[in-house]
């Protein structure tokens, strides 16, 4: 019951921390470039492989997305005494509207403005599967390449209240017992080779370890730690990807790694460096559904580049340049025009699952 109340005294705090923006906008960079170096091609090394580079700014999108998640229903059940089913739905209705507007947006642009859905994706099942988030899951191409996280986030967020739930009394040991199931169902789903949800699921659990040790550990270890150990950490992927092929839960070290450093870090100081990754984290999710987008429209479409063949004519760096542009402004303004109210939207309609308890403090004297 100490630990459960330490979790309620805090919840701005844990909103708060800069530290967190600096996570978010890191990973978000890494998808980014990764696809910068795709149509210009970067010669591979031992220890720089694309596809790691850019698959490793999604996985730190995993952790921090799980360890965040844990403090908005800390603070759900703080402020409206959400409990038990109402939590649940609550919790869920508030993502659906955080990740389906914005994403179904991006699709219909893709899809019938742009036309630069990817080729496999250009049928109207597959259209739809994108649309529902359930493409991977039922053997439907992307729409666009970083589509492929969402409904992965999407499957994850029906488990993250039952380990929010299950972890208010003892939450280190039930962490530890859900990052051994992760792995568990990783290791099932190769032997079997079911889909692919359970290879990235022990990746989520670095936010879930980090959220249990939060309030009650020591932070001895300084703010720039975290980029430090992701730099190393990143590499340490690509190089292992190098040598093995592995993907999914070859990242899972790496994840449980960033959880444990983030439990132990002091909050980074309030300066420039913390106000630009608010900025980027800020529009992060924007930025993360149209670079790729805009990428293909000015580089296939307006420039007429091949599909499939990347370059290495510096020209290209033109188009890719106002695709960069674009993902900025296209980014800013979804978020404020549609991004931002959809959220507010989910906000007022979980929050009508008030629970009992609250009711009964504001009517009493």
């Amino acid at each position: 019951m100490q630990e459960n109340a330490a979790l309620q005294a805090e919840p701005k705090a844990s909103a708060d921390y800069r530290i967190l923006d600096l996570v978010r906008s890191i990973a978000v960079l890494l998808v980014v470039f990764r696809h910068v170096f795709e149509y210009y091609k970067v010669h591979e090394t031992a220890w720089f492989q694309e596809w790691p580079f850019g698959t490793s700014g999604v996985l730190i999108f995993f952790v921090h997305t799980s360890l965040v998640l844990m403090f908005s229903m800390m603070r759900s059940e703080a402020k409206e005494a959400q409990t038990g089913t109402r939590a649940y739905v609550s919790f869920m209705i508030r993502r659906i509207f955080r990740i389906y507007p914005l994403s179904m947006l991006a699709i219909l642009l893709a899809y019938f403005v742009f036309g630069v859905a990817m080729k496999e994706a250009q049928t109207i099942p597959a259209l739809l599967a994108n649309l529902a988030l359930v493409q991977n899951f039922i053997g439907y191409e992307n729409v666009l390449v970083p589509l492929w996280s969402l409904p992965l986030e999407m499957a994850m967020y029906l488990l993250l209240p039952i380990f929010f739930f299950a972890m208010k009394k003892r939450a280190f040991p039930v962490a530890i017992g859900a990052t051994v199931l992760a792995f568990a169902g990783a290791y099932l789903e190769h032997k079997f080779k079911l889909n692919q949800f359970f290879a990235y699921a022990p990746c989520f659990m670095g936010g879930i370890l980090a959220y249990s040790l939060w309030f009650k550990s020591k932070r001895f270890l300084a703010w720039w730690w975290v980029p430090i150990y992701l730099l190393v950490a990143v590499v340490a992927y690509m190089a292992f990807y190098a040598k093995t092929g592995m993907r999914g839960v070859a990242g899972a070290p790496m994840c449980i790694g960033l959880g444990f450093i983030l439990a132990f870090a002091k909050d980074m100081p309030t300066g420039w460096l913390s106000r630009t990754a608010k900025q980027v984290a800020t529009y992060s999710y924007g930025i993360y559904l149209f670079h790729e987008l805009f990428f293909r429209f000015f580089v296939l479409r307006v420039f007429g580049y091949t599909e499939g063949q990347p370059v290495k004519d510096a020209a290209v760096f033109l188009p890719l340049g106002i695709a960069l542009v674009c993902t900025g402004i296209a980014s800013v303004a979804s978020f404020h025009l549609i991004e931002q109210p959809m959220i507010r939207v989910g906000q007022r309609i979980a929050s009508s699952f008030r629970g009992r308890r609250k009711v009964a403090l504001e009517s009493s004297p």
